[in-house]
């Protein structure tokens, strides 16, 4: 017996709905006084994205939102040489926080930098952790299962086989916590014990990176009391790029548990795709990006006695309008 589903997504967000990291900074001399109406200049050489501010009285600057990504800063003004920091990673409703001091000298002459990770959050205390695109694509999950990967939150508890549906947060019950996709909320209930749900089934492909905030976040997070979980999808750059993959899971691999008999049921499952991005437009203010996924999942199991195979589609378009 074969069944068959096709699910087409065409989901289109604004810039700033994914647009919540932040750069604050401040910008002193060689005597460590202030520095005001310093140029500063946010470039990121993956997508083209440009901002620009200057320092307050104070020598203080800030730029915010952002898309999470990779940024270089530089900040200069006469009669003293540009300093570029490079390599700044931004991640999901994370502000860095990027002092810088200049030196005496031409304009000519630039100080190169490359951007520390921050050791510890000055900016709030929220508790949690960001899973990283590295970390989506090396740790094996089972099924493929992007929320199984909350589980390196702090905080987080499986009380199950490790799936959405059986992961607590800082002993809060499953139902108080909150899932939103590109800062849409994507919060559903599974059956009438009210447990969260996402109401997407997201491809683990597409996902750029999750924050998981289990404690402490500021006010503007809300919608529940438990846990806030933000997935960001990837979109395109510059630069066209695509991937594949494969994942087979069958009896033979499979360890006995023990509640099987003396040998293990037939069970096969294969799960593969691919996904391509890149940008529409290149290097503008209103730059268009796309990213489209395809996936297929077939599995057969001895204790059900049937064939399925579920072909999927996934594709995300999104406008992007950096503010100036």
């Amino acid at each position: 017996m074969r069944r068959l589903y096709l699910t087409l997504y065409l989901i289109a967000f604004p810039a700033f709905s994914q647009d919540r990291a932040a750069i604050n900074g401040t910008v002193t001399d060689a005597s460590d006084a202030l520095v005001a109406a310093a140029a500063i200049e946010l470039k990121s050489a993956e997508t083209g994205l440009r901002r620009a501010t200057v320092t307050d009285q104070g020598g203080r600057f800030q730029i915010t939102p952002l898309p999470v990504g990779t940024y270089s800063l530089t900040i200069s003004k006469v009669g003293f040489r540009p300093t570029t920091v490079n390599h700044i990673d931004l991640q999901y409703s994370e502000t860095r926080t990027i002092d810088a001091r200049l030196e005496v000298g031409a304009a000519t002459e630039t100080i190169e930098v490359s951007a520390a990770a921050e050791a510890v959050n000055r900016t709030n205390a929220e508790v949690g952790a960001v899973i990283e695109s590295a970390q989506i694509k090396e740790i094996p999950v089972s099924g493929r299962n992007w929320a199984s990967l909350s589980l390196l939150a702090p905080g987080a508890i499986n009380y199950g086989d490790g799936a959405q549906r059986s992961i607590r947060f800082s002993g809060h019950s499953l139902d108080d916590s909150n899932f939103t996709f590109d800062g849409v909320d994507t919060s559903g209930v599974q059956e009438q014990t009210q447990k969260a749900d996402t109401r997407l089934n997201i491809a683990l492909d597409s996902i750029a990176e999750f924050r998981v905030s289990t404690s402490n976040y500021t006010a503007e997070t809300g919608a529940a009391g438990g846990a806030q979980i933000n997935v960001v999808s990837k979109t395109g750059t510059n630069e066209f790029h695509g991937s594949t993959f494969y994942a087979v899971r069958n009896d033979v691999l499979d360890a006995r548990s023990p509640f099987d008999g003396s040998s293990l049921p037939p069970f096969t499952l294969h799960q593969f795709g691919a996904g391509v991005g890149g940008a529409i437009i290149k290097d503008k203010a209103g730059r268009l990006s796309r990213r489209a996924d395809s996936g297929g999942r077939r599995d057969r199991s001895g204790d059900r006695g049937r064939d399925r195979h579920y072909p999927r589609r996934r594709r995300h378009a999104s406008l992007r309008l950096p503010l100036r």
